[in-house]
């Protein structure tokens, strides 16, 4: 059973080459991401519930042990967030079709779709910095494809913007590890937490920490660094808007989470401190962005941004009850981003703007629909 842990990384990246081959059959397609998304939610299903009922489950691939081994992790945090991601992605791909015209469908969305996944669940079930910075690559070369289905000029121009950000933030990601391999000697996230402790340039941990928290904060989208996220989660389709408000920022949450609750704990007056106050800015300054604009989806895009902070402010707390308050708010805000966007996009469609000025009436034409748009605030 242990060695089945890989299966929720591995299957969806098989399926993204497979998708591959025939993105012009479109009917083809959709049913073999509908079905292939099933079974991976209910394989992964039964297996939250083997590591929830029966404990961690760690492996290490080609048999080489931490820190030279590939450290996969399953534990209660990251496989309810894997199965969390699952349901999303299956809800995604079965409303993929009614929202997403043939051209932009037919350019390998499902090939990309389950690489953002395999690239997503690996970063919530990686055990080592390595390979969460390379889990992050696989997710991002996804995100690049996603973003810019349907080839608009707002799209390549908001792209560039977010290839940018990120790219520099990769950058930055290599250096820190590179500097915290040297300092500690191991990279697997076990071997940190013993490691650190025992590390006497403390300055430098520190300094290195905080070069993280930047990376982390980039993906985040955390105040100021939040400046590239509305405009690049608005401008795709719907269902690829959801994907990213649901999954993308919720990376860099986990990130934060894992690493400043595990690792870097021995200078939590400067680390910490520094999160409450970007969490206080980043809410303020996501809520200030939600109420600037009349489109809908930017409204929605910018509630992504003072959920973070949210998320934020408890992991710089650091007592039990603000971190599994942080912990419970992830899991549901993944869901419920990716609902809002699901519902966006229906209401988009048929009230035929995404001004609020304009869509008054939906409700009496759409009742279900409309009312269905208040369930998830």
């Amino acid at each position: 059973m242990n060695n089945l842990i890989f299966l929720p990384i591995v299957l969806p990246l098989i399926a993204s080459v497979i998708a591959a081959f025939f993105p012009k059959k479109l009917n083809l397609s959709r049913k073999f991401a509908q079905i292939t998304s099933v079974i991976l939610t209910i394989m992964t299903a039964a297996l939250t519930w083997h590591v929830l009922t029966n404990g961690i489950i760690v492996v290490q691939s080609g048999g080489w042990e931490a820190p030279f081994g590939i450290s996969i992790v399953g534990d209660g945090l990251s496989m309810v967030l894997v199965m969390t991601t699952y349901i999303i992605g299956t809800a995604a791909v079965f409303y993929a079709p009614s929202v997403l015209d043939k051209q932009q469908e037919s350019f390998y969305f499902y090939a990309f779709f389950f690489l953002l996944i395999s690239g997503v669940v690996g970063a919530f079930m990686t055990g080592d910095l390595f390979n969460l910075f390379v889990f992050f690559e696989v997710m991002l070369i996804a995100s690049y494809g996603l973003i810019v289905l349907g080839n608009g000029k707002v799209q390549l121009r908001e792209s560039m913007k977010y290839v940018l950000f990120n790219v520099f933030s990769s950058m930055l990601f290599v250096v820190a590890i590179a500097f915290i391999y040297a300092i500690t000697g191991t990279v697997n996230f076990a071997q940190l937490a013993e490691r650190v402790e025992y590390v006497e340039q403390a300055g430098i941990l520190t300094t290195v920490a905080i070069i993280l928290f930047f990376v982390f904060a980039v993906k985040a989208a955390i105040f100021p660094l939040y400046y590239w996220l509305p405009n690049s989660y608005v401008v795709p389709n719907a269902v690829v808007s959801a994907l990213f408000g649901a999954l993308l920022t919720k990376v860099g949450i986990y990130s934060i989470l894992r690493v400043f609750t595990l690792i870097f704990v021995h200078d939590t007056g400067v680390t910490h401190q520094i999160f409450i106050w970007l969490a206080m800015f980043t809410m303020l300054f996501g809520v200030i962005g939600a109420l600037s604009t009349n489109n809908v989806k930017l409204i929605i895009t910018y509630n992504i941004i003072p959920a973070v902070g949210f998320m934020l402010m408890g992991i710089g707390l650091y007592t039990e009850d603000a971190i599994a308050g942080s912990v419970y708010y992830l899991m549901h805000d993944m869901v419920i981003k990716g609902a809002l966007f699901f519902l966006i996009g229906a209401l988009i469609v048929a009230a035929g703007t995404k001004d609020l000025r304009e869509m008054s009436g939906v409700i009496q034409k759409f009742p279900l629909l409309g009312g269905s748009s208040s369930l998830p605030l």
